[in-house]
């Protein structure tokens, strides 16, 4: 009964995702690209919603994520402010992904490595004279979700295999955030093309990862 009705909601859902998608493509940095880009978002969460009310363990772990990655975006994209509560708002959607991965629990394995990395991160920063709030917190960021899409992908099956290229494709996303905002911390000039790619990869990616990350909930959840 329940797999009856994903149809009636995934396949509506990933032909408004791509209606968004196009807008985003047609106009990328024209007035209304943030409420597009928001907007996709947000539907990702009403989806995993859905599905979480339907009692999937996945979705309603995916669904607390997405509610984080409002948070997160609204920071990021929509206000441009307070960016440490943004970066905060994604370390606790790397964690319920973490937790998701672990089959409801933090996975005993691979923790420790990551808080290695993340502290490696922070040294190089110390040593560079680029450590603040908002690099330690990138640096967490980012190591956290590496080991998930490690982690994900040595996982996959299934709809896993979904979950793994959605968070294969939001590394993809956070390189060309970090190549796009490199000139703030480092005096270096990307080639043009390079920094035209990053621009336009942040949200080509991105928006793809999370209808992905989304859709792997709901069908994961039937494979369980």
């Amino acid at each position: 009964m329940r797999a009856a009705k994903s149809k009636y909601v995934l396949f509506p859902f990933l032909a408004a995702e791509l209606v968004l998608y196009a807008l985003y493509w047609a106009d990328p940095f024209g007035q209304n690209a943030d409420a597009v880009k928001y907007a996709g978002i947000v539907l990702c969460f009403l989806v995993a919603l859905f599905f979480a009310c339907l009692g999937g363990r996945s979705a309603r772990i995916t669904c607390v994520a997405f509610a984080f990655t409002l948070v997160s975006d609204w920071f990021l994209l929509i206000r441009q402010d307070h960016f440490e509560v943004g970066l905060v708002a994604f370390c606790a959607v790397q964690a319920l992904y973490c937790v998701r991965l672990g089959g409801g629990k933090f996975p005993k394995v691979g923790l420790p490595l990551r808080f290695a990395l993340a502290a490696l991160a922070w040294a190089a920063f110390a040593i560079l004279h680029l450590f603040t709030l908002l690099t330690a917190l990138a640096a967490l960021y980012f190591v956290n979700l590496l080991m998930n899409t490690a982690d994900a992908f040595l996982r996959a099956r299934g709809a896993g295999w979904l979950f793994a290229a959605g968070l294969l494709l939001f590394v993809g996303c956070d390189v060309c955030v970090g190549l796009f905002n490199l000139g703030a911390f480092v005096s270096v000039e990307l080639p043009s093309a390079l920094y035209d790619f990053a621009a336009y990869g942040m949200w080509g990616f991105y928006f793809p990862s999370q209808t992905l990350i989304a859709l792997s909930a709901a069908l994961e959840d039937y494979e369980t």
